[in-house]
């Protein structure tokens, strides 16, 4: 009898204290869904961004697009995979900071 009092007191004192908590998991949750979603979807824009970041540099106008192109489809790649993971990471408690994009989002 004393066994099923502790395990009904420790989860009543679970249930109580967690909605406290739910208010601040909920809003970095929502945080996340919105910047995996602007990341997925806007991060083919790095391309054209990172083209125009290289054709105000020096050099060779053909190798500067080039290299703009290239670095442009590799920050793509870790703008959209840091969207996914955001997806994911929405799920999990405590771990709503993303994978460290700079900027945090193109729009």
């Amino acid at each position: 009898m004393k066994k099923i009092l502790a395990v009904l007191l420790v989860l009543i004192l679970a249930a109580s204290v967690t909605p406290a908590f739910a208010g601040e998991y909920q809003d970095n949750m929502q945080k996340d869904f919105v910047r995996g979603f602007k990341n997925v979807i806007g991060g083919w824009m790095e391309v054209p961004i990172t083209i125009q970041e290289y054709h105000q540099g020096a050099g060779r106008p053909v190798i500067r697009h080039i290299s703009g192109a290239l670095d442009g489809l590799f920050q793509t790649v870790v703008r959209t995979g840091s969207g996914m993971w955001d997806f994911i990471a929405a799920f999990i408690p405590d771990h709503q900071q993303g994978m460290p994009v700079d900027p945090e989002t193109l729009f």
